[in-house]
């Protein structure tokens, strides 16, 4: 099911309170391609359902003794610069409940400044 997945060894490093070697792993789950709508509860409820979240109440603690970090991170296009991402608060609620965070990662709206002579693109 996952759309990425990958697992390496790492050895420990001086910041780390690890003393000896250890792996890691994560996988990610992409909406792209199945789900035909730009907002962000059709995307949330895609990876409620593909992931059968509801039938296991358990997670955050499954997490918790695991110590695995569960994050879902939404690509928010506001090139307009008028969209405001939202969030049905049950659902908001329910991936709180079971230990995964909510990211949201806003691309900003496009502008134009020019020195007189050309034209450049920031994004601000």
């Amino acid at each position: 099911m996952p759309t990425v997945s990958k697992q390496e060894r790492r050895e420990h490093s001086p910041v780390s309170r690890r003393k000896e070697p250890y792996e890691t792993g994560e996988w990610s789950l992409s909406t792209r391609g199945r789900v035909a709508s730009d907002m962000l509860d059709a995307h949330l409820l895609y990876l409620q359902r593909a992931l059968d979240l509801s039938s296991q109440p358990s997670l955050a603690e499954q997490f918790a003794v695991e110590n695995v970090v569960a994050r879902v991170l939404c690509f928010w296009d506001d090139s307009c610069g008028d969209r405001v991402p939202a969030i049905d608060a049950d659902l908001r609620a329910f991936f709180a409940r079971s230990g995964i965070t909510i990211a949201i990662e806003e691309y900003p709206r496009p502008f134009t400044i020019s020195d007189g002579e050309k034209d450049y693109r920031a994004w601000v």
